[in-house]
Formats: structure tokens, C-alpha cells, sequence
């Protein structure tokens, strides 16, 4: 990772943080998911893996996909994506990654 990359994820992390202490000091009754913000781009993080996903997930694994466009497919994050084949027993490595 260069200093330019290393920079913007930096970046990035402050920007969450400050999200993250904004959305604590709202009164608890008015606070929104944790995963509305992430759910604009992936409708489903979050929620739970149905066999049919599952399916699918080893399906596009298979195909040899990158982690991220698996994500953006199957409408989750690339964590998210990352935790259910380890759990399926799949290697993220056998991606390439």
C-alpha cells in the first residue's frame, strides 16, 4: 500500500467516525439503523444469509469473482461477503485475493 492509498483510507476512517459520534449523540428513539447508510449501496448488509444466497454466493465463487464484485452483486459488503465463505468453508484466497 503507497502513502497516496494509505492517505485516503485514513481519510475515510475519520469521515466514518465522524458519522459514527454525529449518529451517537442523537437521543437513542431517534436513531436510524446502523445499516441505513450502508444498505444505499448494499440493500441487504446485514441481513440474514438464506440458502438460496448461499447458493448463489458458491455459484459466483466459483466463477471466480473478485470479493468486491461478488458485493455489489449479491447486495452486501465486501466484509460481509468475506465472513460467509469462511463460514462455507470457501477460500477468499482461491479468488485471488
Amino acid at each position: 500500500m503507497n502513502v497516496e492509498e494509505l492517505g485516503s483510507k485514513v481519510d475515510s476512517l475519520c469521515t466514518r467516525i465522524d458519522d459514527l459520534l454525529t449518529e451517537l449523540r442523537r437521543p437513542a428513539g431517534k436513531r436510524p439503523s446502523p445499516y441505513a447508510k450502508l444498505r444505499e449501496t448494499y440493500p441487504n448488509a446485514g441481513k440474514p444469509w438464506s440458502a438460496t444466497d448461499d447458493d448463489a454466493l458458491q455459484s459466483l465463487c466459483g466463477q471466480g469473482k473478485r470479493v468486491e464484485d461478488l458485493a455489489l452483486h449479491m447486495g452486501r459488503t465486501a466484509n460481509g461477503i468475506r465472513q460467509r465463505l469462511e463460514r462455507l468453508g470457501l477460500s477468499v484466497t482461491a479468488l485471488g485475493q
